[in-house]
């Protein structure tokens, strides 16, 4: 397996597929991590995502957690939103850390894996593909050379070199505005959160956001105003009046230092298919969303937790090809959801139009007195796209017995705790430390252990696949992992009752539930979902 591209979505691929036992050439054409102003909101989603490869906890000590934010017009208050949740999840809705740092626990993780073959300073130029693999053509400091693959993740960001050697172009839309993003040190301090203002007293017209980051570390984001050149606002001189007179308003002491800054313009922008033959294009290489939200590096995250499972099956297990071609079809309608809705985040928050600021205008005046309106200001609102049509669900004539209550199939398994028993040694943690590694069967018990015999008459299933007991108590099953769901935690998060099973696939999606077993009906699922596909079943 070869990766193109070293940053977070291509480390993470190359973790993911190294947990899958797995081995992988990452090939990137910088000489190593670079520090600027990019990508600094992990979304829960990645979070958990991040502690199925062994770096969450490094992250969440080295990060800060996202919990209030406030919107202002000129300077008055108009909205506060809080983001955390009251789930008592191990993972926070929002952490905040740069770039760089997540990038720096990821190649440690690699290093530790010892499966992760990371090439600096090699670039690819050219790349043929025929019916059983494809031939790189690298350039490197020690001289050229060609790489055979069988598969290709390109993950090598907006300027693919893939996707130019393949000639593909994104569709959607790219916006006019330009924004800057300034990054600066400071140890001034205010309550954390994120503060969005329209109209600031000292730039009417404009949009500032500011975030607190680890490190003493702020970073200014803004709307170039109409009028003035791009090219010259994003100078450190600009920046440097912009901040000044931003910690002014805010009556911040003038001690700081800035330490980057940078145009961007907002881009809603997607590839018609993720997939190329043998080449899988993910993160940005794949889409573009703009900045509002932070989904850009959070979706090529989800990505690859989509996509390396069913390279794992069609390289370990020599599972149909065919089921890659879910990759598009499950993680493709997920990005355009949210490209449609930041579309019309970026025109409210950059006003391309009289029009539009005429609409701005009005809506914020009435804001502070219309809660109706303060939704327009929640920067992380979008919730999950559930893909209820993918071919790998399994049983979706059984979805109505459910009567819409509970996690469908398609939906990402939500987060609860549990009390778990294994090899006699009892713990708590969350439902997620049981995921990600292979399918899971979870199956609910009754008080008796009567249901036990549905599950004991199944035949054995393949190695990739645990069946995991779920009881009200803390009773033991020889042969079996068992959750005791003393409080009923497991039960209301997944609206189940005695003899109720679900199948859970590798990338902690719902692949089909069903409210008492049926299990031939549970053997053809696992089949459905990638556990012993055939070509029929994707002609």
């Amino acid at each position: 397996m070869v990766i193109i591209g070293a940053g977070p979505v291509g480390l993470a691929c190359a973790l993911d597929l190294a947990s899958l036992g797995i081995r992988t050439i990452v090939i990137e054409k910088r000489e190593g991590v670079q520090v600027g102003s990019r990508a600094v909101g992990i979304r829960r989603r990645s979070l958990q995502i991040f502690d199925h490869l062994g770096v969450f906890r490094a992250i969440r000590a080295a990060g800060y957690v996202l919990e209030r934010g406030w919107t202002y017009y000129g300077t008055k208050l108009v909205n506060e939103s809080i983001f955390q949740d009251e789930t008592g999840s191990d993972y926070p809705n929002v952490l905040l850390l740069q770039q760089d740092v997540l990038e720096e626990m990821l190649i440690q993780r690699a290093r530790e894996f010892g499966s992760v073959d990371i090439r600096w300073c090699h670039t690819l130029r050219a790349m043929d593909q025929s019916d059983d693999r494809l031939r790189l053509s690298i350039a490197a400091p020690d001289g050229p050379y060609t790489l055979d693959a069988r598969f290709v993740v390109a993950a090598d960001g907006a300027h693919s070199d893939v996707r130019r050697i393949l000639g593909i172009s994104y569709l959607g839309a790219r916006f006019e505005q330009r924004w800057v993003i300034a990054d600066f040190h400071t140890a001034a301090s205010i309550t954390p959160g994120r503060r969005l203002w329209f109209d600031p007293p000292y730039q009417v017209g404009s949009t500032t956001i500011l975030y607190q980051l680890p490190g003493n570390t702020w970073r200014l984001d803004y709307l170039v105003p109409d009028g003035e050149d791009p090219a010259e606002a994003a100078t450190p001189q600009k920046a440097t009046e912009r901040i000044r007179a931003h910690l002014a308003m805010m009556k911040l002491p003038d001690d700081w230092q800035l330490l980057r800054c940078s145009a961007y313009s907002p881009s809603a922008l997607s590839l018609e298919s993720y997939r190329q033959g043998r080449v899988l294009f993910a993160g940005d290489a794949a889409h573009l969303t703009p900045i509002f939200s932070g989904r850009g590096m959070n979706h090529g995250i989800e990505d690859i937790h989509n996509l390396s499972w069913k390279l794992a099956q069609v390289i370990r297990h020599q599972r149909d090809p065919a089921i890659l071609d879910t990759y598009t079809l499950e993680r493709r309608p997920a990005v355009l959801a949210t490209l449609n809705a930041l579309s019309k985040t970026t025109v409210y928050m950059s006003t391309p139009s009289r029009g539009a600021r005429l609409m701005r205008s009005a809506a914020l005046s009435l804001a502070s007195g219309q809660p109706g309106f303060r939704s327009l200001f929640e920067p992380f609102q979008l919730g999950e796209f559930v893909p209820s049509d993918s071919p790998l669900n399994g049983a979706p004539h059984r979805e109505r017995e459910f009567h819409g209550e509970g996690p469908g199939s398609g939906s990402t398994v939500p987060d609860f705790p549990i009390e778990l028993d294994q090899n006699g040694q009892r713990r708590r943690c969350s439902i997620y430390q049981l995921l990600g590694k292979r399918f899971l069967v979870l199956y609910f018990m009754d008080s008796g252990c009567a249901s036990l015999a549905q599950i004991r008459e199944l035949p054995t299933l393949a190695a990739d696949v645990e069946i995991i007991l779920v009881a009200s108590d803390a009773t033991s099953i020889d042969g079996f992992t068992t959750i005791a769901d003393r409080d009923g935690s497991a039960r209301r998060a997944l609206a189940a009752t005695p003899g109720t099973c679900y199948l859970i696939r590798p990338d902690d999606v719902i692949a089909a539930r069903w409210r008492t077993l049926v299990p031939q009906e549970l053997i053809s699922a696992l089949e459905i979902a990638g556990a012993g596909l055939t070509p029929k079943q994707y002609s």
